[in-house]
């Protein structure tokens, strides 16, 4: 077997090995966005299931202060901010479906620093779903703030009921503070993941970069 043959071969064998592995990176990431889509979907539910009780229980609004107003506005806007990470979400997705059917329908291994643009471009995009997220947070900080004032409002009986020789909470407000909690929890697991799928793209990358 000649040295150019030889060399011919390897080479093929090269460019279809790191084919494969950069197939199995997409499949991986893409998991991981599908993990994150299911978070934003728990979080939805929960904003969903607030809106459902405060409709339910016809509460008076001259019973309700003025904070319960700005708390219903709060819990819409966060919802606008889940539904733009999901279209980011979604964009990941097309961008990786992008890259497979690229990886299958081109052999040459020179096309490859394609590939590494659009990557860089998704990798921009998980950055900017980042700082979203660190806004969404923002919000529920500020969302927890309000819930806290109303506690100091509570210790001086402004909301609550007597009955008997009893104080008794207002119950929407104790079931916003509990789904309060829970967005709280929820958006930590979300933000987690975020940077973990950040982390792990940043190492992909330069793994497939120095591939090459």
């Amino acid at each position: 077997m000649s040295r150019d043959l030889k060399d011919m071969i390897n080479t093929v064998e090269k460019d279809s090995k790191s084919h494969a592995e950069l197939e199995q990176k997409i499949q991986s990431m893409k998991e991981e966005v599908n993990r994150m889509n299911f978070t934003i979907k728990e979080q939805k539910l929960l904003i969903e299931n607030l809106r459902s009780q405060m409709k339910d229980e016809e509460i008076e609004k001259a019973e309700l202060p003025s904070e319960i107003d700005i708390l219903k506005d709060m819990i819409t806007s966060q919802r606008q901010e889940l539904n733009e990470k999901e279209i980011e979400i979604e964009k990941l997705n097309v961008t990786f479906d992008e890259l497979t059917a690229f990886i299958e329908n081109n052999e040459d291994s020179s096309q490859l620093k394609l590939t590494n643009k659009e990557f860089l471009e998704a990798q921009t995009r998980i950055v900017q779903l980042k700082e979203e997220n660190e806004d969404y947070k923002n919000q529920i900080e500020f969302l927890q703030n309000k819930l806290e004032d109303l506690e100091s409002r509570l210790s001086e009986d402004e909301l609550f009921i007597e009955d008997e020789e009893e104080p008794i909470e207002n119950e929407e407000l104790i079931n916003i503070k509990r789904l309060n909690f829970q967005l709280m929890e929820e958006n930590g697991l979300l933000r987690m993941e975020v940077e973990s799928l950040k982390a792990r793209f940043q190492e992909r990358l330069e793994e497939a970069i120095s591939n090459e």
